[in-house]
């Protein structure tokens, strides 16, 4: 798998479009392994992080991603599952250069990123 993630990431790079229109963001999280095998997971150990849905507590990544209204990739943004979806850093990265409305649930709303926004 570390074999394959510079060509997956260049390959989804070279499928996304041009920003425009209308906008959707949202992240999912990438569950690493079960929140009661933390302590013996190996693999992602020093950069895989615990972090809060909605649903509970969980162990891995969060992927934060923009679509527009077909459905096509405009930006992604992968992070540890402890980054809050409001972080600048973050929205910074995924509305770069973007143009129209953006729509997001509710928990990328803050009164610091609306006034960015």
């Amino acid at each position: 798998m570390p074999n394959a993630a510079l060509p997956m990431t260049f390959f989804v790079y070279s499928q996304r479009v041009p920003y425009g229109g209308i906008s959707f963001v949202d992240s999912i999280t990438l569950d690493v392994c079960d929140s009661h095998r933390i302590r013996q997971h190996k693999v992602f150990k020093e950069i895989a992080q615990r972090g809060k849905r909605s649903t509970g507590w969980f162990y891995g990544f969060k992927l934060h991603l923009t679509i527009n209204d077909r459905g096509e990739i405009l930006s992604f943004y992968l992070t540890a599952g402890n980054v809050d979806d409001r972080n600048p850093k973050v929205m910074g990265h995924l509305t770069k250069d973007m143009f129209g409305k953006l729509f997001a649930g509710k928990s990328y709303i803050s009164q610091k990123l609306f006034g960015n926004l």
